[in-house]
């Protein structure tokens, strides 16, 4: 090893063998130490250093770089082991954001039954075939469905079927199943069967085969959170507050032959609450008719319009 310049104020040998002792460079023959180095613990340490092996000890690693300029980068991506990046970020007091996947699979799955007329089984394997990692507190590990991962389910009758409740505890990372619900201890859900008769599964499948799939992203790569909205959205809009009738009789104003729809604004929830305003037909808001024969979603402003159902039939004497 060659040292080109060592540049240093401090007054004793003694206080240059603290200072070094404080620095541990492992290296081999080959490589040198090309530039000047500070160690009197005032200036950071400086060098352009070859290619090999290094070991730093040392209590604080610290950069002096201004604000707005990275103190080091990394040209490579490939993922270091052991390196526990909350113990950079200063996060490492707060929880684990990781643990909001415990409990499930990382990939998609498919859960399927069959029958040989006198055994049931469900078998398991990732979407498109393969092995499944599950996330659990204790972190990651492989389910090993290659080939699939087979249970025996309880068979009932056709008449009265039984369920299976089939998941892997943390405790064990094996396929378990249950009879009567599922565990409390930590666990990922694979599904709920509803087993008839053995003979009944081989021919026709069992009544109910619910796959548990909370994966993190299916395999189109959608993630969870837009598949959770996307089934909150199916259900459509839910009144929350307001819309109050305001006509005169409750949300209907009838004067003559003028039938007038009247509700204060309000809000319904969707995935999110959404803001309604409020409506009334004599001050040129509209009710759009979707069914109104020969003329889908005809817009009317006066309710008594409505004298023929879908068909064209007469109302009189009928109501909608």
């Amino acid at each position: 090893m060659t040292l080109n310049r060592i540049n240093t104020n401090v007054k004793s040998f003694k206080e240059v063998r603290q200072t070094l002792e404080r620095l541990v460079l492992a290296l081999d023959e080959t490589n040198s130490f090309d530039h000047y180095v500070r160690v009197d613990g005032t200036a950071p340490l400086t060098a352009n250093w070859d290619a090999g092996a290094f070991k730093i000890t040392a209590e604080t690693f610290a950069s002096d770089v201004a604000t707005g300029t990275a103190p080091f980068t990394v040209a490579s991506t490939t993922v270091v082991a052991n390196l526990n990046a909350d113990q950079w970020d200063g996060f490492e007091a707060q929880a684990d954001v990781m643990d909001f996947f415990n409990g499930t699979f990382k990939e998609s799955f498919n859960a399927t039954v069959s029958s040989d007329g006198a055994t049931v089984t469900m078998s398991i394997e990732q979407s498109g075939t393969g092995d499944l990692t599950m996330r659990f507190s204790d972190g990651e590990t492989t389910l090993d469905c290659t080939p699939a991962a087979t249970i025996a389910l309880t068979a009932g009758t056709d008449a009265s079927p039984q369920g299976n409740w089939i998941y892997v505890l943390q405790s064990t990372k094996a396929l378990t199943k249950s009879t009567s619900a599922w565990p409390s201890a930590e666990h990922i859900r694979v599904g709920y069967f509803l087993v008839p008769s053995a003979g009944f599964v081989q021919t026709n499948g069992c009544y109910i085969n619910q796959n548990w799939n909370d994966h993190i992203a299916g395999t189109d790569n959608m993630g969870h959170l837009a598949h959770i909205a996307s089934r909150s959205r199916t259900d459509g809009a839910y009144y929350f507050s307001g819309l109050d009738g305001a006509g005169t009789s409750d949300y209907l104003t009838l004067s003559g032959t003028t039938v007038d729809l009247k509700f204060s604004s309000g809000v319904a929830k969707q995935m999110h609450d959404h803001a309604i305003a409020a409506h009334d037909t004599s001050a040129g808001d509209v009710v759009l008719v979707k069914n109104w024969n020969g003329d889908a979603w005809h817009d009317i402003t006066n309710l008594f319009d409505i004298v023929a159902d879908s068909t064209g039939g007469n109302l009189t004497n009928r109501w909608f």
